[in-house]
């Protein structure tokens, strides 16, 4: 029999013990940081089924990191529960960045290799657990999870297109139209092993903290957005003030006409400004972002019906785009074969 998680503690010398602990809340900071990463990713992705698929990555993520925060308490230890502010401003300009890019594969493209390289970061730390001494019923539940990972990070590499290989994917609302679509991938030369098609149900995980996390995910992207303004303004105001102050210093009547006076008082104007547009701008981005998640996803969950995934190769990844009916990630009626 595998002993407890409290035996295991009681026989770990306090040194092994903080060291168990140390390792744990670095596993736990990962999955956290992967979960938001995941999921942002998927807020920007307007194919129903990938988006479905990543959301179901980052829900597991979320499940990892309550197992492993549970292990951390029954040590005695408090486990990390959210991000740093610094992490979460970053992701906010990430998604900033992303909503600005306007073709949907190319900003399909950069939320998934931002995921992926969180995911290998991932993987990293867990590689690096796996090498020191946990105890049996530790070792085994990041064992079982880094199996799982790793599945997850294959896959989106084949979404980023990081192998040759590549996955096309579509949700259809009817299983009908899911068994035709099937039928003429086969007809086409596609064979069994390239072609998988599952219920909804058995494919995506609900992500059940969607409406916080659309939420926290607006919140960074206004919050990114107002300091980015600032830092902006602040800069363009500083250079004003040195403009105003050596070349016009009489110019503005309210402003001080010597010492540095005027360039505090021009670049922190400068800094309100461009935070009140970054607000306004990261406010919108950030509102659009979250109304086209929420439409398409729950769209997704009420009349998506079964899931079809083609694994294909250059030579024919465009017939399979075709059969199954995409077009820059956009989902188009099927042609026939």
């Amino acid at each position: 029999m595998n002993p407890t998680s409290e035996t295991m503690v009681r026989n770990d010398t306090p040194a092994e013990g903080g060291n168990h602990v140390q390792t744990l809340n670095h596993l736990i900071e990962s999955c956290i940081g992967s979960d938001k990463i995941l999921y942002n990713a998927a807020e920007q992705i307007d194919n129903r089924g990938i988006k479905l698929l990543v959301k179901s990555y980052a829900q597991q993520h979320a499940q990892f990191t309550t197992q492993l925060q549970g292990i951390a308490k029954q040590m005695g230890d408090t486990p990390p529960e959210n991000r740093s502010s610094i992490a979460a401003v970053g992701q906010g300009l990430s998604d900033v960045k992303a909503a600005m890019t306007v073709q949907r594969q190319d900003r399909q493209h950069t939320v998934l290799e931002e995921a992926l390289q969180s995911e290998n970061t991932t993987l990293k730390a867990y590689t690096a657990a796996l090498k020191t001494a946990l105890p049996e019923r530790i070792r085994d539940v990041v064992t079982d999870q880094a199996a799982r990972l790793r599945r997850i990070q294959n896959q989106l590499k084949l979404l980023a297109g990081e192998t040759p290989r590549r996955l096309i994917v579509r949700l259809y609302n009817q299983p009908n139209e899911a068994q035709a679509v099937v039928e003429q991938l086969q007809h086409a030369g596609f064979s069994a092993d390239e072609i998988y098609a599952t219920p909804i149900e058995q494919a995506a995980r609900v992500y059940t903290a969607d409406t916080q996390e659309r939420g926290r995910s607006k919140r960074q992207t206004v919050t990114a957005m107002g300091l980015a303004g600032a830092g902006v303004g602040l800069v363009l105001g500083v250079l004003l003030g040195i403009a105003q102050r050596w070349l016009a210093p009489s110019t503005l009547g309210f402003l001080p006409t010597s010492g540095i006076g005027v360039v505090v008082m021009v670049g922190l104007g400068g800094a309100v400004i461009g935070a009140i547009f970054g607000l306004i701008f990261g406010l919108l981005i950030g509102q659009d972002q979250a109304e086209d998640d929420t439409y398409l996803y729950t769209e997704s969950l009420k009349d998506g019906d079964t899931l079809v995934v083609v694994f294909t190769e250059p030579r024919n990844k465009a017939e399979a785009e075709r059969i199954v009916g995409l077009k820059h990630q956009r989902e188009i009626e099927p042609k026939a074969a």
